[in-house]
């Protein structure tokens, strides 16, 4: 699996003040550069505090445009690799090449916070400095580039110990449909994707999938779909002994992807995977896609 870590660096909350992009792979040398921040933009002092990026620092520095195709040139076909992928740094892409009108390429990206609670499932909390602390690791945390490293580095743990089918299980990918970021889908739209899904088949015999939280299409929809490609699915798409993958709502997955455990289906879940039980954790696009991509 050929992976390519990411982290930016901001001047203050939004996700769009870009200050510092880092990136790391295997085998080469760590991609580091200060953005230029868009005009007027506000400077936290908290965050410069953190990351000890100031405005002067970055008066002489490239605008994301301008070093946007040496990060593409850099990550290539990779995998790519980020702390808090999917509720945070997938929007902060998205967000930024879409304010810039950047190419934003089908990206395919793994979360080392989800990579790290399944590598470390006792330690409590998931930030990059308390994933170091539990690995003995001293890195200057708020470094883009050094961040990048960190996440790198649980992702190779996590292939090494876990292994490459379970990490793919793991990957989602980020591209024009999730630019929208869409919890619900018009009546339209939603009439087409269920018209135009693939002619049924036997993908899923002997699967069994549970769903919960907000999701474009109603869960009957969902649960007639599974069954039309031979899985199983409790009539209201309940979660059970047998369940093998549980798919959630988006605010759902990042919950559980941060630690909260927002509904009884999600803790449900966590104490079956901590008691040994072999359970997916899917969001909507990724179990979709096991549909669509076969």
């Amino acid at each position: 699996m050929d992976i390519v870590a990411i982290d930016f660096e901001f001047t203050n909350q939004s996700d769009k003040t870009i200050c510092a992009v880092g990136l790391a792979r295997p085998g080469k040398s760590v991609y580091y550069t200060l953005v230029q921040p868009p005009a007027d933009t506000y400077w936290d002092p908290m965050c410069s505090f953190c990351h000890k990026i100031t405005p002067e620092a970055v008066v002489d520095s490239p605008k994301l445009p301008e070093v946007w195709d040496s990060i593409l040139d850099y990550i290539g076909g990779g995998l790519l690799v980020a702390h808090n992928a999917k509720s945070t740094e997938r929007h902060v892409i998205l967000k930024n090449t879409l304010a810039n009108s950047l190419p934003c390429p089908r990206f395919q990206m793994l979360c080392s916070m989800v990579l790290a609670k399944r590598l470390f499932p006792d330690i409590g909390s998931y930030g990059l400095h308390d994933v170091a602390d539990c690995l003995g690791v001293k890195f200057n945390h708020h470094n883009a580039g050094e961040d990048a490293e960190m996440s790198l580095r649980i992702a190779k743990l996590a292939l090494e110990n876990l292994g490459e089918d379970y990490c793919s299980n793991l990957v989602f990918y980020i591209d024009e449909i999730s630019r929208k970021n869409k919890t619900k889908v018009p009546q339209q739209i939603r009439q087409e994707l269920l018209k135009n899904l693939p002619e049924p088949d036997g993908r899923f015999e002997g699967v069994d999938f549970a769903f919960t939280g907000t999701l474009p299409v109603g869960r009957a929809e969902l649960v007639q779909i599974v069954r039309s490609f031979a899985g199983t699915a409790a009539d209201k798409g309940d979660l059970t002994n047998k369940t093998n993958f549980l798919v959630m709502g988006e605010k759902e997955y990042n919950d559980y992807a941060n630690g909260n455990l927002s509904t009884n289906k999600v803790k449900k879940v966590k104490k079956m995977i901590e008691s040994g039980k072999d359970v997916g954790i899917l969001n909507y696009e990724e179990f979709m896609s096991m549909i669509y991509d076969n």
